[in-house]
């Protein structure tokens, strides 16, 4: 039972305290060894391939930064035990050895938005980069982020917990990613109710953009953990029920009523349709070099979406903006204290773990500018040679502002989507960064060395990624094509990539500004920044509210977020997380402060061992397809037994219709 001496069980709380800070430094221990390396390099290798592998699913899983730790932890006691000379093992394994690999690891197992680019591309337009000009755009995306930017009892039985629930999830998601596909999503509702479409937009959701999973039970971790159950927190989580279930009410009122006009079209789809409802041909409106083919526009008209997909980029724009709302307000009052308090407070609440860093050789901002300027060479190369469209005024802007202001560059599809590559990525990848190295500093690691690391891991990341994808994309071309999938594979994320850079490339202006059809999406980009502020404002007037802990953008987004990908994994996540992030942790609190993140760690790691392998041995992914025979686990069709017509359709794009 919780004892009343532990504060942070309070299912509501979500602040962590972190007893006991060690301040102490080995400087004797060695960080970088021939054995950390390897490590990291093994560990990153994994992580990259696990990484791209989901951008190819029916729901993208992340990398576990704590499951890449753990599992370098692990690998490092291993090879620890392999006798031989001093500078392959230097003796036991410091915890600095551990924190150098599993950096270089993280790095690596980062997502490269520009491998998905390039992916698009090759996919949806029929231009395939050279290997010379891919390279340089995925290092350069990758690097100019970087540029801008002990074993006690209680680990060992960590440790423990963490290899067998690894060992033991890994073997049973060979039955629902294989063996069992029905447990991928079980759905009463498909199995009793009619076989008719209304019935699969609602509680279908095994397979990409079948419907909206609702209370549809799963028994396959990759849907289940996709959203993090066992360590969003509570407050979070609930917010994030309701917009589901918000989100279910206005897709369903968006579909049925026809919102935004355009032709019939499928309930949840994410490419672009022409007048008659086919899928638009997306090679016949955009030449070679990305511009619009005026002839090829005449014929099929403007594109339109699902009212639901429509729904969803407003609805993430809104998100989006609110975020940044919220940040300032936060970030409005934390400077107006600092400042009020002056530097002698600042200097008293100085991170002791900075102050152990600063005697460790430092990465000099020299050493940042030159990396900086190196990329954004690479990056002029690289979109000269690839003839992206992108002007060098357009390439820096998104270097600086990010994809926000990609409509102030129309005219050009590959231009739009190069955009939104050096846009986003630089961003992500800074912040993904800037976390690494906050790591090092809690684990006193010299900044040097985490810079090291990154690097290491960012070059070996990109090249895995990018061999993963060209693998995929030649041996699953058709099946990327397909509207829905196979349930293994699917080009969801690449389709809407290609539909955004179209719309926002060639068609912007007859879209989405004011009047038009799409006008909406915008509109909601603005109203998302003013949204925030009545709940904002009563936080501050009632901050032990339990209402003071709402978050409308999270709330927004997870109401977009209803209808993408595969979603019969809700309910389960629903389930685990009030047992993991109230019961557990009202009632279990010692349990849950020593195990509930290392099984959640050793759950993801675990699915995304046994998915990455299986995609590429058994179904397809490196060319060969063994089927497993056809049975009742293990339907032809969608594997909840919705009803879904022409599944098996082509999508349509390019030239493939």
């Amino acid at each position: 039972m919780r004892s009343r001496k532990e504060p942070r069980s309070d299912p509501f709380d979500e602040i962590t305290i972190i007893e006991n800070i060690n301040v102490d430094d080995d400087e004797e221990g060695p960080t970088i060894t021939v054995r950390g390396v390897a490590i990291g390099m093994l560990a990153g290798a994994l992580g990259a391939a696990s990484s791209q592998m989901f951008m190819f699913k029916p729901v993208h899983l992340k990398v576990d930064p704590l499951f890449i730790q753990l599992l370098c932890l692990v690998l490092s006691r291993l090879l620890a035990l392999i006798p031989g000379p001093i500078w392959w093992n230097p003796g036991p394994v410091l915890m600095k050895e551990t924190v150098f690999s599993a950096i270089m690891a993280s790095s690596a197992a980062g997502t490269a938005l520009a491998v998905e680019g390039v992916a698009t591309q090759r996919l949806f337009f029929n231009k395939e980069l050279s290997f010379f000009a891919t390279g340089l755009t995925i290092l350069s995306t990758q690097l100019i982020g970087l540029g801008m930017a002990g074993e006690n009892d209680r680990t060992k039985a960590q440790v423990s917990y963490f290899k067998k629930a690894l060992l033991a999830i890994s073997l049973y998601e060979i039955f629902p990613t294989y063996i069992a596909p029905a447990l991928v999503a079980i759905s009463p509702w498909c199995l009793t109710l009619p076989q008719i479409p209304e019935v699969t937009n609602l509680f279908g959701g095994s397979m990409a953009g079948e419907g909206m999973g609702l209370l549809a039970i799963s028994a396959d971790w990759m849907l289940v953990g996709h959203h993090g159950p066992m360590f969003v927190p509570l407050a979070s989580q609930m917010t994030e029920w309701a917009g589901y279930i918000v989100g279910i009410f206005l897709c369903m009122a968006a579909f049925r009523n026809k919102w935004f006009g355009g032709p019939n079209l499928p309930f949840i789809a994410y490419d672009m349709y022409d007048d008659t409802a086919k899928p638009y041909n997306l090679t016949a409106v955009v030449f070679e070099n990305g511009t619009p083919n005026l002839a090829g526009i005449a014929k099929l008209g403007l594109p339109s979406y699902t009212p639901t997909i429509v729904l969803c980029k407003a609805l993430l724009c809104s998100a989006a903006s609110a975020s940044i709302t919220i940040a300032l307000f936060y970030s409005f009052f934390a400077i107006k204290e600092q400042r009020k308090n002056g530097p002698d407070a600042a200097r008293e609440q100085k991170c002791p773990h900075r102050a152990v860093t600063e005697r460790l050789p430092d990465f000099p901002t020299l050493g940042y500018i030159i990396l900086f300027v190196v990329s954004v060479v690479m990056a002029v190369i690289a979109s000269q040679v690839g003839q992206s469209g992108l002007s060098l005024l357009g390439l820096f802007v998104a270097i600086t502002f990010s994809s926000v202001f990609g409509i102030a560059f129309p005219g050009n599809v590959h231009a739009n989507l190069w955009f939104t590559l050096y846009g986003s990525t630089t961003v992500s990848q800074c912040t993904f960064m800037l976390k690494d190295l906050k790591l090092g500093q809690y684990m006193h690691l010299a900044p040097l060395s985490i810079v090291i690391a990154q690097l290491g891991g960012t070059l070996l990341g990109a090249i895995i990624q990018y061999l993963v994808m060209i693998t995929i994309v030649r041996t699953q071309h058709d099946t990327l094509l397909l509207p829905h999938g196979n349930g293994v594979f699917t080009g969801m994320y690449l389709s809407l990539m290609a539909s955004e850079a179209t719309s926002w490339g060639i068609f912007s202006r007859e879209l989405y500004f004011p009047g038009k059809k799409y006008a909406i999406v915008p509109f909601f980009l603005l109203l998302g920044f003013v949204s925030p502020l009545p709940f904002l404002i009563f936080g501050k007037i009632r901050p032990a509210s339990r209402l003071s802990l709402f978050n409308p953008s999270c709330m927004v987004s997870a109401m977009a977020h209803s209808m993408l990908g595969a979603t019969s994994g809700r309910t389960m996540g629903a389930v685990i997380g009030f047992t993991s992030q109230y019961v557990m942790r009202k009632y279990h609190f010692n349990w849950y402060k020593k195990y509930n993140y290392v099984l959640c760690a050793a759950l993801d790691g675990g699915t995304q061992i046994t998915v990455l392998l299986l995609g590429f041995i058994f179904q397809g992914g490196a060319g060969l397809d063994l089927k497993f025979p056809t049975y009742a686990l293990n339907p032809q069709g969608p594997r909840d037994y919705c009803f879904m017509a022409g599944a098996g359709g082509k999508s349509g794009h390019g030239g493939h219709h």
